[in-house]
């Protein structure tokens, strides 16, 4: 299967709080990290550790940020189809508390201005990943043109920025019928219900896809007009950076090799169980 991530790769500082600070306070942090991450570069290292590859829609500029991206692209053996001279890449202040929740402050930079020349340079593929964050402004309407023209299965992961999409985009990536991927709080907000049973079932009449929708440590569920729940792997959380990511990674790194969503779910549960044992976003150290 030919695979197209669209997405980011930006610098993850990731800093550990006793707890958020409040406005005017100071809080000093227990641990910290540096690494790089990004919604479609943690899905194209969840694939890797399948021995799965995607070709990579990375916008990576030449700044400070955009060559610590640069050599660990290049160390993981990984290509971004574009590369933008005298820009920068942005980077992502994780604040995670003691449970592992995290809460995020995003500088955006080059990786979120997607050019319509890029993606005119782009042929046709079997499947295309693409993370609500590249959609917003024009870049949601100028990706929504392209992907009309597409024949592919769209995988959309709506995350936490959905409500960010301009609502005529939004509507038109669903009229797309994507295979969504989201957790329990973004699939409520996306379907706008109260009831995660009606809200997939919400969502399943809108696209006519699959909806998978991950639960912590509770798992996941497949929802194909009827709910199939997984049970998930125990862990011990550390942080829950990347673990969507990483479940996704595994969905689309097992489907290539013939395995069923609904099958490779366990499997998926268990690589982001092992994601939020960890600091970061992936299963590596820092750079």
């Amino acid at each position: 299967m030919k695979t197209l991530l669209i997405g980011a790769a930006i610098v993850d500082l990731v800093v550990h709080l006793p707890h958020l600070p409040k406005r005017g306070e100071d809080v000093e942090t227990t641990d910290q990290q540096i690494s790089i991450g990004g919604c479609a570069y943690n899905v194209a290292k969840a694939m890797q550790s399948f021995a799965e590859s995607a070709d990579m829609f990375f916008p990576i500029g030449d700044g400070f940020y955009s060559q610590l991206i640069r050599r660990k692209l290049a160390a993981d053996q990984f290509t971004s189809l574009v590369t933008v001279d005298q820009s920068e890449n942005g980077y992502c202040l994780c604040l995670v508390e003691p449970d592992g929740e995290r809460s995020f402050v995003t500088v955006q930079g080059i990786e979120s201005e997607i050019r319509t020349a890029w993606l005119a340079n782009l042929g046709q593929y079997d499947r295309i990943y693409l993370s609500s964050y590249q959609c917003l402004g024009d870049n949601g309407r100028r990706l929504v043109t392209w992907l009309k023209k597409q024949t592919g299965q769209l995988y959309f992961a709506p995350g936490p920025y959905t409500k960010k999409i301009a609502p005529e985009v939004l509507q038109q990536i669903l009229m797309l019928q994507p295979i969504l991927h989201l957790n329990e709080a973004e699939c409520l907000a996306l379907a706008e219900q109260s009831d995660l049973h009606c809200a997939m079932s919400v969502l399943f009449q809108q696209t006519n896809r699959p909806v998978i929708v991950t639960l912590g440590a509770k798992g996941a569920c497949y929802y194909d007009g009827q709910p199939h729940y997984v049970v998930g792997t125990p862990a011990k959380v550390v942080d829950t950076i990347g673990a969507g990511d990483a479940h996704l990674g595994a969905l689309l790194a097992l489907e290539a090799k013939g395995i069923s969503l609904l099958d490779a779910l366990p499997t998926a549960n268990e690589l982001a169980a092992k994601v939020v044992g960890v600091t970061g976003a992936t299963l590596e150290e820092e750079i």
